[in-house]
């Protein structure tokens, strides 16, 4: 059986680990497997600190063909001047004790994106990070854990 049709069937691949270097929050990060490549997204943390400017930021998160949105996963609770943030992605059947979109700007605003499916990108499909109102001051990073299989 070939390998494309069995990592939906029995996920596999090559675990990464892919850091999101520090970006400037006014920037676009598009995370991609590349030619010839399949991603799995087994889970993703992005976190975002703000500067000291007053503004309303929002972490977005978006699926792409390379140029269109197809689809919008994500926009986290509202962040403000000094104030820090992150959403998560996890793969999430069952969760005991947790509250997924918990957030409470005051101490930071955390957004999890708990999801029975998980999200497949090949080629130059893109995971896209942006921030909302974010400022050339803000700053996020993070790390995106994949399985990869060649295609």
């Amino acid at each position: 059986m070939d390998n494309a049709l069995l990592c939906f069937t029995f996920p596999g691949g090559k675990l990464r680990h892919i850091s999101i270097p520090a970006t400037a929050g006014n920037a676009t990060r598009n995370m991609s497997p590349g030619t010839g490549k399949r991603w799995t997204i087994v889970y993703a943390m992005i976190d975002f600190t703000a500067d000291v400017n007053a503004a309303n930021r929002y972490i977005v998160l978006k699926l792409t063909d390379g140029v269109n949105v197809i689809l919008d996963i994500a926009v986290s609770s509202v962040i403000t001047a000094t104030q820090t943030g992150a959403v998560t992605i996890f793969s999430a059947n069952y969760g005991r004790n947790i509250t997924i979109g918990d957030g409470d700007a005051s101490v930071g605003s955390h957004l999890g994106i708990g999801s029975d499916n998980i999200f497949v990108i090949e080629g130059l499909d893109q995971l896209r990070i942006t921030v909302a109102g974010g400022l050339a001051g803000d700053s996020f990073s993070g790390y995106l854990t994949v399985l990869e299989i060649d295609v």
